[in-house]
């Protein structure tokens, strides 16, 4: 199934991001796109993929966020909008890197993030990283090695603080057990960023 039916029924704007995972239903999903629901909305269809290819029951009918979020390597194939074959193959991928200790029997993204190993390394970055931005951030750009892993940026700094923990989350899966280079030049991430923010600069979004 393509879609889900959301609604906003708060009296504030809602932002759902793309790479949201979300579970329950007959199969766990997750967000293919951006959207912003106004207050009362009403509702409103939204994109999804699912990320559990091996289910197809309702355990229940309503669907629930745990702030799990696609690594960047799925991520990105959601904004390409790819066909489904090709997020269950990257599903796949992230579960052979990840190599949890029990092999989900639905073939569940969420069983990589529910693995214990993985939790500790997620904890570990946690305590390494600084789950609060600097005052005034409103994004960040987040390096495997030498490799840019993803470059987030919002509107708003108090916006990016908020998304800012279950980002972090994914970008640690996304360099979970891969081998880092020891000495990476700082000055060679910093113009790979400038030149990321000057491409971003002169896209074109889309409002539905």
């Amino acid at each position: 199934m393509p879609e889900l039916v959301v609604e906003n029924r708060g009296k504030i704007h809602v932002l759902l991001l793309a790479g949201e995972i979300l579970l329950g239903g007959k199969q766990n999903r997750v967000l293919r796109e951006d959207i912003l629901l106004p207050p009362l909305s009403g509702p409103r269809p939204i994109g999804v993929y699912c990320v559990e290819q091996g289910r197809w029951n309702e355990g229940r009918k309503e669907f629930e966020s745990k702030g799990s979020f696609a690594q960047p390597g799925l991520r990105s194939k959601l904004m390409e909008r790819v066909g489904q074959q090709q997020v269950w193959d990257s599903v796949a991928k992230a579960a052979r890197e990840a190599a949890p200790a029990a092999a989900s029997p639905t073939q569940s993204y969420q069983a990589i993030y529910d693995d214990g190993k993985v939790q500790a390394h997620l904890a570990e970055v946690e305590r390494a990283a600084s789950l609060r931005p600097l005052p005034g951030a409103h994004g960040a750009a987040v390096f495997v090695g030498p490799t840019i892993s993803g470059l987030d940026l919002f509107h708003a700094p108090e916006l990016f603080t908020r998304e800012w923990p279950k980002l972090l989350r994914a970008h640690a899966l996304e360099a979970y057990r891969k081998a880092l280079a020891p000495d990476v030049s700082e000055a060679a991430l910093r113009t790979q960023v400038q030149s990321l923010l000057a491409q971003a600069s002169r896209a074109e979004g889309s409002l539905r």
